[in-house]
């Protein structure tokens, strides 16, 4: 009796083909824990997945490896989305893995596309609704936790880029089921405030841990918020739906305030600048103003002598010609006529000419006035220029009660740069004294 046989390469590739092509086994969500877990020099992954009664092989190439943003450790309980197949080589079963996280977060993740999903659908994630940010922020919001770190790198960054600002804190929980009305209620106190611009930050966590963030109620304050606001919540793979809403979205804390404030430094010398180019836009067109009205007067002028020289010559050479016509008896009458018309002319030229320097007058008075005008609008933009410097100067704040520290001619920025018995130089408004340092704290 003859038997059908298959080849074992036949075999695994029919199996292989049969769980390949079965459409229920083409996207999983498995739920384990790790065990054998090797992070390979080609960057997969490779452990098993087990529970208490089987197990599995696991790989996960580096392409999908990359995109975790944990540390896997042994015995992790975790939620594993992939496919199973066939390693030929070996005839072994495997799950090829896409994703994995932490045990329980496959559903909240799932939840937060829902939501994602719907709050675009609805509106809240336009483009078209962002608000611009302030160039110039003088009184800033800051939502946060109390005492967190992310506080704390807000900041040490705003007094760094911009001392000028006021900046008012609005603590707020920022984690726990209490923490998305809390939030709420904040965002609402700061936009009824007047702020220029509002930070709502947090530092890194799970995203149970972010939860807060996702939650709708939170998403459409930041939505219906006056005052433009900032997220930094998180770290840069970090995405909350807050993000979404936000009119910036900023990958930390610290990224949140440098988006914020400009450094004052760039800003003085932009107005220093600003003031040089206005100086010498002034100078040029006053040069350009007198040289226009030197040019106009000596035009007029020359215009009005050779009109009048021109016409009473003209007229006084027809009236000697016809003179020469006449009989010397005619000729009589004629220059007593004669000296008649050119008394009248005499005095229509002294008419003429009176008129003629009223008139020029009048243009060079209305000239004069022109240009003291634009004078005067352009000292006004350089005295509201120094205004806006000296607020800005390093002296202005010495004057509401700050100090710069130096040593060896260098400001000090930070308490690492001293050593117990230093001997500093404190600049204050008044003037300056010198310092020695008996104790650095800690």
């Amino acid at each position: 009796m003859s038997v059908r046989s298959w080849s074992v390469e036949q075999l695994i590739s029919y199996l292989k083909n049969r769980l390949e092509n079965d459409a229920y086994l083409s996207s999983l969500w498995v739920k384990g824990e790790i065990s054998n877990f090797v992070n390979h020099s080609s960057g997969h992954f490779y452990f098993t997945l087990k529970d208490e009664k089987a197990a599995i092989s696991c790989v996960m190439f580096s392409t999908y490896a990359r995109r975790v943003n944990f540390k896997i450790t042994e015995g992790m309980k975790v939620l594993l989305s992939g496919k199973p197949s066939i390693y030929d080589k070996t005839g072994r079963l495997q799950l090829y893995v896409y994703d994995i996280q932490h045990d329980g977060i496959g559903l909240l993740y799932q939840r937060f596309e829902e939501l994602k999903n719907k709050l675009y659908l609805e509106g809240y994630f336009r483009e078209e609704h962002k608000k611009p940010l302030p160039k110039y922020p003088f009184d800033i919001a800051v939502i946060s936790g109390e005492k967190t770190a992310a506080h704390s790198d807000i900041m040490t960054t705003l007094k760094r880029r911009w001392p000028v600002a006021k900046v008012t804190d609005y603590f707020s929980l920022v984690q726990g089921e209490a923490a998305a009305a809390n939030i709420v209620s904040q965002i609402e106190a700061a936009d009824a405030a007047g702020h220029d611009v509002i930070l709502l930050a947090r530092g890194g966590g799970s995203l149970e841990d972010l939860w807060c963030f996702n939650e709708e109620s939170v998403v459409k304050a930041i939505y219906n918020c006056n005052t433009p606001i900032i997220t930094g919540i998180g770290h840069e793979v970090d995405f909350t739906l807050s993000d979404f809403a936000a009119d910036v979205r900023a990958n930390t804390p610290t990224g949140a305030a440098e988006l914020c404030a400009p450094r004052l430094e760039d800003v003085i010398s932009e107005i220093r600048d600003k003031r040089s180019r206005m100086i010498q836009s002034v100078t040029h067109q006053t040069k350009l103003y007198e040289n226009r009205l030197a040019a106009y007067k000596d035009q007029r002028l020359k215009r009005l002598k050779d009109h009048i020289i021109q016409k009473d010559a003209m007229q006084l050479m027809m009236n000697i010609d016809a003179l020469s016509r006449y009989p010397q008896n005619v000729k009589q009458m004629y220059e007593g006529s004669l000296q008649l018309n050119l008394n009248k002319i005499i005095q229509k030229k002294e008419v003429f000419v009176t008129a003629a320097k009223y008139q020029l007058d009048s243009d060079y008075a209305k000239m004069v006035t022109e240009v003291k005008n634009r004078l005067q609008n352009t000292k006004d933009n350089l005295r509201h220029s120094d205004t806006l410097l000296n607020a800005y100067s390093p002296t202005a704040i010495l004057s509401r009660g700050y100090s710069i520290v130096l040593k060896d001619g260098k400001a000090v920025k930070s308490a690492e740069e001293v050593r117990e018995k230093d001997i500093l130089n404190v600049r204050v408004a008044s003037g300056s004294f010198t310092a020695e340092v008996k104790d650095k704290g800690e």
